[in-house]
C-alpha cells in the first residue's frame, strides 16, 4: 500500500487532532515540568543546607580559635607572673636587709 504525501499529511493531522492523545501529552508535559520544579527546589534546599553547615562550621572554628587564643594569653600571663615572682624573690634574697647584722669577711 503506497500513501502519497497529501494522504500522509491528512493522517498526521487527524492523529494530532485526537483530544485524548493531546490531553495525555499535556499531562506528560505538566508532570515533566512539575518534576523539574521539584528537582530545582530540592537542589536549592540542599545548597542552602550545605551553606548553613559551612557557616556553622566556620563559626565553630572561629570560636575554637578564640578560645585557644585566650588560653594562650592566660598561659603567657601566668608564665610571666611566675617569672616576675621568681625574679623578685631572687632579688630579695640577693639584697641584704639593712637591719641584718653585717657579716665579717
Amino acid at each position: 500500500m503506497v500513501i502519497d504525501v497529501a494522504e500522509a499529511a491528512q493522517l498526521g493531522a487527524s492523529q494530532s487532532g485526537d483530544p485524548l492523545r493531546q490531553q495525555a501529552q499535556e499531562e506528560r508535559e505538566r508532570k515533566r515540568l512539575r518534576e523539574k520544579e521539584e528537582k530545582e527546589k530540592r537542589i536549592q534546599r540542599l545548597m542552602e543546607e550545605r551553606e548553613a553547615r559551612k557557616q556553622q562550621e566556620l563559626k565553630r572554628k572561629r570560636e575554637r580559635d578564640e578560645e585557644i587564643s585566650a588560653k594562650k594569653k592566660a598561659y603567657k600571663a601566668e608564665i610571666e607572673a611566675k617569672r616576675a615572682q621568681a625574679q623578685a624573690s631572687k632579688e630579695a634574697v640577693a639584697t641584704p636587709s639593712p637591719t641584718d647584722v653585717p657579716t665579717t669577711w
